[in-house]
């Protein structure tokens, strides 16, 4: 009885109730994967049938193939298996919905670690400002991506988390580094994108560590009266960092040495990758990024998709973004001042922590080579920069409101009264709704892909049985949109049933699925896939076999796609749809969507089959009249459900496919060369 009324008692502290908390909405986000029934298609799908592989002898190395791959010719990884090991568990027991759920619980672990940290070092400010910033992203993002497993969203609340952890290091806080291995270490494995930035955190926190056990030791920190015991008392959590951290990446450096798939070792991959990438774009591109998301007024808050997810170039031009980062930098350097007049290590710590958190931002943004795509959607990193960025500030503007105006003395009691909590919860919950909405960012998972994808998983267990007189078989890609986005749930459906599937060596798909799982080049059959007009009449393919099909339709309602895009096209000119002024806010923008409006002038109906001039439309970039407007949307609809049609096929080795299956896509996993390309020619459009 003693022991529960103790359990109790320690649950009813602060730190695990403002945990509990700051996490709800990616708790909220599990519950909503689990019951809307989410499941992963293209990269979301290689994530599943990886974690699927956790423990056994495919066991994974490595994280997914990096789309850098494509420019440089020389294949790599990103760099670490800890995304497949913490999903792991959620795959095996709750089948593929699983990696969504777990997705959101490593989300939720890092919000309340956020929240956790704030409190330790900061109390009540310190929860208040890094707990709202992590609820304030949370919001933003939005419980799709809350629960995605997708490389440009699984990391970000791990890196706000790793940045509060290092703040808390150069704080004093004893277990902070370790926070900041593991959460620094999960983006870093995630995403090369992450590298350098994890890199720091975790070097300057253990570097912290190692100086406050220094100074204790040395006994120069004054407000411990047993330095030396507390000198001891700091070696074990360093040393659970440095063990953290050596096995954390013990896999990827065995790797290295060990090439299960082939030379070269995934680190020299990543050096050959670097050196052929060229020169970075330099500082300008740097703090017009930095600034655009992290300053003027910050996209990391409630970003709009349409405007600034599928932007090219930052929305404010050069002299608007120095201009900003000059007023950062001055603020900066007064709250740098404040810190010192009083004489606050945690005021200290969050002002240092920004400044090394910037510079190693405008580095890695400034190295971004011309040759790597660095789209909105590419910059999501600097979301979770621009959220601490904002906290961190905020703790010493609020230290400075408290200290200066009268009055605000007060406050404090305030906020600890039943009305300011119930205002705080109000605030939590009303973020927590809020991020349930559908204005997120985009997802790893197409919504469209979600019906199908489970249609897949529920028609392919008794593949198995069907295809064990043929195995091993060949697993090959078209590069066409469709089979893109759902082969991935194919070969997560069939890996984990126990399927022999085997991948050419040398291929993307290689180094998706690899460790054990080379062709040897005498397979008899390959596992393909038709999409589209293909997946309609697969059946007329002599020695092909179907094991499932989904979204197949009569293609009687589709004749007239061919006369509905000619009348279109004859309504679109100059004059009926020309970019929208302003609507690109840089050069680069505005060359990108002249280039993409010319395309549409110069193939109008080729434009509208292959989905060019409705992103145009979506994007709200060109100005058109209302009926022009519905009727491209009608007819994209229609394209989109021929085109969603799907077909998983067995063939004989060697099997050419049919060339006209949908709108090609090259995404990770794709051909790397040799790709066959949809002609833009308006009477093959269709």
């Amino acid at each position: 009885m003693n022991g529960a009324r103790a359990s109790l008692k320690r649950l009813a502290r602060p730190a695990p109730i403002i945990a509990l908390t700051v996490a709800l909405p990616a708790l909220v986000a599990a519950v909503r994967a689990g019951v809307q029934r989410w499941y992963p298609t293209l990269d979301n799908g290689i994530y599943s049938a990886r974690a699927w592989d956790v423990g056994t002898t495919h066991n994974p190395m490595l994280a997914t193939w990096s789309s850098r791959s494509k420019v440089t010719g020389v294949l790599m990884n990103h760099p670490g298996p800890m995304p497949f090991q913490l999903l792991a568990p959620f795959r095996r027991l709750l089948g593929p919905v699983g990696v969504h759920i777990g997705s959101a619980l490593v989300n939720a672990g890092a919000l309340g670690a956020a929240g956790w940290m704030g409190w330790r070092v900061g109390r009540r400010r310190g929860a208040v400002v890094f707990g709202g910033g992590a609820l304030v992203l949370a919001a933003s993002m939005g419980s799709a991506v809350l629960s995605d497993t997708w490389t440009h969203n699984l990391p970000l609340l791990a890196l706000f988390t790793a940045a509060v952890a290092m703040w808390a290091s150069f704080a004093g806080d004893a277990w902070a580094p370790v926070v900041t291995v593991i959460f620094a270490g999960l983006c870093a494995q995630i995403s090369l994108a992450y590298i350098v930035l994890s890199a720091v955190l975790i070097a300057a926190s253990l570097a912290a560590g190692v100086a406050w056990w220094w100074a204790e030791r040395r006994g120069r920190a004054a407000s411990h009266n047993s330095s030396r015991t507390a000198a001891t008392a700091r070696l074990r959590p360093l040393a659970v960092a440095i063990i953290a951290l050596a096995a954390l990446w013990a896999l990827p450096a065995w790797e290295q040495f060990v090439a299960p798939d082939g030379p070269p070792g995934n680190v020299t991959a990543m050096i050959e990758n670097a050196d052929r990438l060229g020169a970075g774009r330099g500082p300008g591109f740097a703090v017009e990024s930095f600034a655009d998301i992290v300053l003027i007024p910050p996209a990391w808050a409630f970003a709009d998709p349409l405007t600034w997810e599928n932007s090219a170039g930052a929305r404010f031009g050069a002299g608007a973004s120095w201009a900003a980062f000059g007023v950062f930098t001055l603020l900066l350097i007064a709250a740098l001042w404040w810190a010192r007049r009083r004489r606050s290590r945690v005021l200290g710590a969050a002002v240092g922590a920004t400044a090394l958190l910037t510079a190693t931002s405008l580095f890695t943004l400034a190295s971004i080579s011309e040759t790597t795509l660095a789209t909105a959607a590419y910059l999501r990193w600097l979301f979770p920069v621009g959220a601490f960025v904002t906290s961190a500030m905020a703790l010493v503007a609020l230290d400075a409101v408290l200290a200066l105006v009268t009055g605000t003395e007060r406050l404090p009691q305030l906020a600890r009264s039943a009305a300011g909590i119930a205002t705080g919860l109000a605030v939590v919950v009303g973020l927590t709704v809020y991020s349930v909405d559908t204005h997120g960012l985009e997802s790893g998972s197409p919504r469209w892909a979600n019906e199908p994808a489970g249609q897949l998983h529920g028609l392919l267990r008794n593949a198995p049985a069907q295809l064990a007189d043929r195995s091993p078989l060949l697993a090959v890609e078209t590069p066409y949109t469709t089979s893109l986005v759902l082969y991935p749930a194919v070969l997560d459906e069939l890996l984990a049933a126990g399927v022999d599937l085997r991948f050419e060596s040398g291929s993307p798909l290689l180094t998706q699925f690899g460790v054990g799982r080379t062709a040897s080049g005498h397979e008899q059959w390959e596992l393909s896939t038709r999409s589209g007009v293909a997946a309609t009449a697969v059946g007329a393919e002599p020695n092909v076999e179907v094991l499932a099909t989904t979204g197949i339709v009569d293609p009687a309602q589709f004749t007239d796609l061919v006369p509905r895009a000619e009348a279109i096209a004859k309504r679109i000119d100059a004059s009926s749809f020309a970019l929208r002024p302003g609507g690109s806010h840089t050069p680069q923008g505005q060359f990108f969507d002249g280039a993409t409006l010319a395309r549409v002038m110069y193939n109008p109906v080729g434009s509208l089959f292959n989905g060019t001039t409705f992103g145009l439309v979506k994007r709200n970039v060109v100005v058109l009249p209302d009926d022009l407007r519905a009727d491209i949307a009608a007819f994209t609809a229609d394209v989109d459900r021929r085109d969603h049609a799907f077909a998983v096929v067995v063939q004989p080795a060697g099997t050419k496919p049919p060339d006209d299956q949908g709108p090609v896509l090259a995404l990770p996993g794709g051909k790397t060369e040799s790709e066959p390309t949809q002609t833009d020619q308006p009477e093959k459009a269709p």
